[in-house]
């Protein structure tokens, strides 16, 4: 796998972890049990996050943040 460069600015950085954060709750919400892809998303989402220093816990403190974030089990109730 080729290495993720972040740019030298920090607030392209601060961009980059909230669209990838909103990106993958979108994926995961509507797309992750259809998409023909969706095994290499997953990795693609796993792979830029812990390059931007993203837990998966603080993922999911942020994700929960947002509105119509899922809880586990992907009910229809938001957060």
């Amino acid at each position: 796998m080729e290495e993720i460069r972040l740019s030298p600015l920090n607030e392209v950085n601060q961009m980059l972890i909230a669209d990838k954060i909103q990106n993958r709750k979108d994926f995961e919400r509507y797309h992750q049990q259809s998409h023909a892809r969706s095994e290499e998303l997953t990795i693609y989402f796993a792979n830029w996050l812990k390059r931007l220093g993203i837990s998966e816990e603080k993922y999911q403190h942020y994700c929960h943040q947002l509105p119509g974030c899922m809880q586990a089990g992907h009910t229809d109730l938001p957060v």
